[in-house]
Parts: structure tokens; sequence; C-alpha cells
């Protein structure tokens, strides 16, 4: 049920706290800076901000990127979050219930998320955390297709506020807006974020795909076969099906398969030249969500009879269960079916 909150709007004076120094986070940091508000960023390893407090940038997640000096660096979460009006998550899903038990004390009544993922165990996206951890606050998931780095750079980016209560979609789509940085709004907030984490699997896979030099025709069908499982998955658990065919779902897997700074299908290209998911991983200097997502997903999926035969697979090779060539033929060789099975009937059962 929407809710209808009046929301003062902020002013330029008041302070928001950015949780997790990674480049999403900083970049946003800076964004949120250069609006004219007052800018905390913490983060739990307190030498990755003694470093970055140090240097003002961060070579090698953004080059070129420079942290203005007016952005406050913190290694103590109450510190950060004294007279914090909002609060935004950047940190990855592993570790956001953490944060989040940490910053309860201090947190301010408006959250916004930029994480996207899924919890392992509990399967659940960062609006089910928040429901579990402070329920009742204002919550927004903020979610899209939105590479760090180019939108560090000031290239154009559309994004996608969803939240619940309408005031306050229309509040961080103010908030976060600029001429070259446009926010959507929306209400589907399991939709959005079921879309930002589900899109990362199928980038690993199309990352694999360019890993083995499979072409442009399979990366294609890993695209919109991937949408398709996204979306039954994400119907079948509530979710509305044309949020997954905008900016939270189709939108953000698009880049996400395609650009060469994503992490997800750089992991993946990694793993589909021959290099063992182990020892790509331990390459990356950041977290690649589609990883956790995908046993998550996978696991989620089974208990509730959808298909995910690229999850599962993806999923499979990432553990060394089997080979992405293996994995590739049993894909190619799954029976026939309609193109789109399991949508339709989703969708008219009403779940």
């Amino acid at each position: 049920m929407a809710l209808h909150i009046k929301i003062r709007a902020l002013t330029s004076v008041e302070k928001i706290a950015v949780l997790g120094a990674g480049s999403w986070g900083l970049t946003l940091a800076r964004h949120l800076f250069g609006k004219g508000f007052r800018v905390v960023v913490w983060d739990a390893f307190t030498e990755r901000i003694a470093e970055l407090a140090e240097k003002k940038a961060d070579p090698i997640r953004l080059p070129g990127f420079r942290i203005p000096d007016g952005i406050v660096l913190s290694g103590n979460i109450r510190e950060a979050l004294e007279g914090v009006t909002l609060c935004l998550l950047a940190v990855p899903s592993h570790g956001f219930r953490e944060t989040l038990r940490s910053a309860l004390p201090y947190l301010p009544d408006r959250i916004v998320s930029a994480t996207k993922g899924l919890e392992l165990g509990t399967g659940k996206t960062m609006s089910g955390i928040i429901a579990d951890e402070s329920p009742g606050v204002l919550y927004a998931a903020l979610t899209g297709p939105s590479i760090a780095r180019e939108v560090a750079r000031g290239l154009p980016a559309s994004v996608v506020a969803a939240s619940e209560d309408q005031g306050y979609a229309r509040y961080v789509q103010s908030l976060f807006s600029t001429d070259s940085f446009r926010v959507y709004r929306g209400s589907d907030v399991l939709g959005a974020e079921l879309g930002g984490a589900l899109k990362n699997v199928i980038a690993l896979a199309c990352g694999m795909a360019d890993g083995m030099g499979l072409g442009y025709n399979a990366k294609s069908a890993l695209v919109t076969r991937g949408l398709a499982e996204m979306m039954r998955l994400a119907v079948r658990l509530g979710a509305r099906p044309e949020t997954l065919s905008g900016l939270a779902g189709m939108g953000d897997l698009v880049v996400t398969a395609f650009s060469p700074d994503s992490r997800n299908r750089t992991l993946g290209e990694k793993v589909g030249r021959g290099q063992r998911p182990s020892e790509a991983l331990a390459s990356m200097v950041e977290v690649a969500e589609g990883v956790n997502t995908a046993s998550a997903a996978r696991e989620i999926a089974r208990s509730c009879g959808v298909e995910t035969p690229i999850t599962d697979a993806v999923d499979m090779i990432m553990k060394e269960e089997i080979k992405p060539y293996d994995a590739l033929r049993g894909l190619m060789t799954r029976p026939l079916k309609e193109e789109f099975y399991g949508i339709k009937e989703v969708v008219s059962d009403g779940r």
C-alpha cells in the first residue's frame, strides 16, 4: 500500500552520509557535494579511508577522479552519522545488514540504497533487510544503468528512484537529478531491486560468452533470454513485469552486459578465457555482486518452481562444478520451448 507522507525538501546546508567508499559510493558522494550538500563518506575499512584522505583520489577504481576537499572521510560510523538528515547506503550486499545494524543507533529516518544484490542465506533484497532491521523508515532504491566511471566523468545517465511512498520517491528524484543525471521515479521497489540484482548474473554469463569468443548472436541471445529469466522470477516474487522492461531491468542489464567497465562482465570474461573462477575472483579489485546473487537466486527459483537455466549455469560455473563449454552445451540442447514460456502464466495468475 502506497504511503503519502509529506516530505520536507533538504536544503543545501544539510548533511548527507554515504556509507561505503567504493567507486559508486564515492561517485554519488561527489555528485551530491556538487549540488551543494555537506557530505561525509564512511567505510568499515579504516585503512581505505586513510588512503583516500591522503590521496584524495582512487586511481584504480576511478581513474582521473578527485575527492573534493569539502567531503569528509570517516572510519567512525557514529561521527559520520551525527547530524545527518539522509543516509545513502552503497556497501556490497553481503555487508548491508551488518552495516545497517552498526548504523541503527544513529540512523536518520530517510534511507536510500544504491546497493544491488541479494543476501545470501535469506535471498532478501535490501528493502527486505531494511524491513527486518529498521521498519518504518522512509526508503528508496536508487538503481538503473549507472556505471560509476561514466557518471564520475559527467556523462549522461538515467536511473530510477523506487519507493512505496511516492512523496519520498519525488523527493529522492529531485535530490539526485542534475542536467546529466536524470532520475525517474517508481513505486515497485521489489521489481527495481530484483532487476538491479539479477542483471549481474546475466552480465556474468555475457562476459563468459565474450571470453569464449562466442560472437554477438550468442551474446544477444543471452541478454534477451536472460531478461526473460529475470522477468519470470521477479514477477513470480511479486514484481511488476513493466519494471523489468525499464531502466532497473533491461536498461541496467544492457550496460552491465556490454560495458568494459562492468565488474560482472569483466569477471565473466576472465572465466570464459579459461581462468579458474576462484583465481578470477581473487584478481578483482571490487565486488562482483553477480556471484552471490546467482547462488541466492538459484535457491529462490527452486523454492518457487521457476526455471532459471542461465542463472543455474552461472552458479555452477562459479562454484567450479561445471566448465563453461559444458554449460553452453547444456543450454543449447535444452528441450525446445515457446519463447515466452513461464511469463504469461505467472502474469495471468496474478503472481
